[in-house]
């Protein structure tokens, strides 16, 4: 069984994503984006693509992969998980899986 073909996220999306978790969340309005290099990561994390070789054997696997870079190279000054955990429902949703929110956070708490 090969790996599946993923649709990875964009740095724009990842800063449309970040801009309306920012404007949503009231909690959340403060912060800012302290380290605009990791947006890369984030991207790359989101690929799955590892020497020209699909590396993650399900969308899961790659949503994983974005929340935890999310999570450790803390793009945000605050508000780091709750990134993590939409970036990471963005890529599952774009991908054609249907889980809610609550789903997604499930799958991707563990790496807090």
């Amino acid at each position: 069984m090969s790996a599946p073909q993923i649709q990875p996220l964009s740095e724009a999306a990842i800063l449309a994503a970040t801009d309306e978790l920012v404007a949503t969340v009231p909690e959340l309005a403060d912060a800012t984006l302290a380290r605009p290099w990791t947006i890369s990561a984030i991207v790359a994390a989101s690929s799955g693509v590892i020497a020209g070789h699909r590396s993650f054997p399900a969308i899961s696997a790659a949503a994983q992969a974005v929340a935890y870079a999310t999570f450790h190279v803390k793009p945000l000054s605050f508000g780091n998980t709750a990134l993590g955990a939409l970036l990471a429902h963005i890529l599952l949703t774009t991908n054609g899986e249907e889980l809610s929110f609550a789903e997604t956070w499930e799958l991707v708490k563990g790496g807090t």
